[in-house]
């Protein structure tokens, strides 16, 4: 089942090809949504909540305001519909904003809205514990603080 994940892609093989599919996979939220939201485990109790945070997060790195910066680079073939990569119409890759590398020169203020995202889903999953979890979670710490005593 895991082989068959499409985010596998971005783990293994050569470097090129991982950073193709990252881009490729990021693109659009609907590309997103059917090459890895898609492949979340149906049975995880709170799927819908780690499908919304891993939205967001897409989201805050890739649809951003800044010029340059909004999506990923095209590749070679996007070039007006003509699949003749010879055929620079658009000006070819090399004068393409690559908005990965621009976002470089945001990289605090993406990290400070990457953080508040994270900030509002670990409040968000702190509520989903319950009483009795917190419970043995307080006995298991009281057991390790004991044993090392």
């Amino acid at each position: 089942m895991l082989r068959m994940l499409r985010i596998r892609r971005w783990r293994y093989g050569f470097f090129d090809d991982i950073a193709l599919d990252k881009r490729s996979h990021l693109e659009t939220h609907n590309i997103f949504e059917t090459n890895i939201l898609a492949g979340f485990n149906p049975a995880l109790k709170h799927r819908g909540l780690l499908a919304r945070l891993a939205s967001e997060l897409r989201r805050t790195l890739v649809e951003r305001e800044e010029p340059g910066c909004w999506g990923s680079l095209k590749s070679d073939n996007d070039n007006n519909g003509d699949n003749d990569s010879d055929n620079d119409n658009d000006g070819g890759n090399k004068d393409r904003i690559d908005p990965f590398e621009r976002r470089i020169e945001h990289c605090k203020g993406i990290s400070a809205e990457l953080l508040g995202v994270l900030e509002r889903y670990a409040e968000k999953a702190k509520g989903l514990i319950t009483p009795q979890q917190r419970r043995r979670r307080r006995r298991l710490r009281s057991r390790r603080g004991r044993g090392t005593q």
